[in-house]
């Protein structure tokens, strides 16, 4: 089952282009990384500072490694004057093809 995880990623201003180009830098060597679905990175547009990190992966077991044992070779060290706060969210993906509406009735 496909398992979603939202990074949520709070930068200053003067940051905001060396997070954007460190993910499109990582892009590439994601692909190899075993289980992963794909990623985007939502940019905040309603004012605020957070952005969006939301990633697929083929099981929660091949996010975990990722962050175990990939992490910083997909992403790089980060500087020391960077200051980032982040948040994880986690999901799985529905099959709503399988899913009967007795199951969950409104």
């Amino acid at each position: 089952m496909t398992v979603v995880k939202i990074t949520t990623v709070s930068v200053v201003d003067a940051q905001v282009s060396g997070l954007e180009q460190r993910f499109a830098a990582c892009r590439a060597s994601m692909g190899a990384v075993p289980g992963f679905r794909g990623f985007e990175l939502l940019r905040p547009t309603g004012g605020g500072d957070r952005y969006f990190v939301v990633s697929w992966w083929a099981s929660d077991a091949a996010f975990c490694d990722w962050l175990a044992y990939g992490r910083e070779t997909a992403h790089g060290t980060m500087r020391s004057d960077t200051r980032l706060m982040s948040e994880l969210l986690e999901f799985e993906v529905v099959d709503l093809a399988a899913a009967s509406p007795e199951d969950h009735p409104a």
